[in-house]
């Protein structure tokens, strides 16, 4: 890949790309991807593409209201770099910035309605990418995010995406048999949710199902995206 991930949006057309934020991060945490592959078609950043060390462009983008996921985990590699700069201009620059981007979701979420529990999740949820690179954090977001679904689950309002979102969190958090009871005791049926099941059963070391999975995917595939169609390529090659 190189060692710039910047090279990724300029030539994001020749890679795979990721399902969900969460396969995004899987990817990077591998080393498949560079932690880059979030970002897709932000015009708006494009500057930084090109010169990432630019104060005022950063600060630019900062002053977005309606910045998404993806920009703001640019924002977040880019700063995580200046931190360390030798210049303390630059460091202090760097993480005053980072806790302005924390402070703007901890602000939304104050501001949620009691029962938004759905925009909660969510909004935890990317809270938990954004501090990919500090364990503890990450995990507490991933719980709080959990319990936001929990929520829904007790007001009727949760859907069978929501409850791909709580096994691929229980995934995350190691507890891949509870994440393959909630896709399963709901009865969710479908692309995802097999995909799940097939990331569980090899972490478990199950590739006899992992295989079946596959074969049972492969024979929709006319139904399929891109990337589901190319990671059943992968597994059934390496079978």
């Amino acid at each position: 890949m190189g060692n710039s991930g910047f090279d990724y949006i300029k030539n994001m057309h020749m890679y795979l790309q990721p399902h969900t934020p969460f396969a995004a991060y899987k990817a990077a945490r591998e080393g498949l991807l560079p932690p880059e592959a979030f970002i897709y078609r932000a015009s708006s950043v494009n500057p930084l593409v090109d010169n990432p060390d630019n104060l005022e462009e950063i600060e630019r983008i900062l002053g977005q209201k309606e910045r998404d996921l993806e920009i703001n985990l640019l924002l977040i590699d880019i700063l995580s770099r200046l931190i360390k700069d030798p210049d303390k201009e630059k460091a202090l620059f760097a993480a005053e910035s980072i806790n302005a981007i924390e402070n703007d979701y901890n602000t939304a979420i104050e501001n949620l309605a009691r029962d938004d529990h759905s925009r909660r999740a969510v909004l935890y949820t990317e809270l938990a990418e954004l501090n990919r690179q500090v364990p503890d954090l990450r995990t507490f977001y991933l719980r709080e995010a959990f319990s936001a679904y929990r929520s829904m689950e007790k007001d009727g309002s949760i859907e069978d995406e929501d409850r791909l979102n709580m096994s691929r969190i229980l995934i995350e958090l190691g507890l891949s048999s509870q994440a393959k009871s909630t896709i399963i005791n709901s009865g969710i049926d479908g692309a995802d949710a097999k995909l799940i099941l097939a990331e569980i059963a090899f972490r478990q070391r199950n590739y006899a199902e992992l295989y079946e999975i596959m074969e049972e995917l492969n024979k929709h595939r006319s139904t399929l995206d891109i990337n589901q169609t190319q990671l059943i390529d992968y597994w059934m090659e390496s079978r």
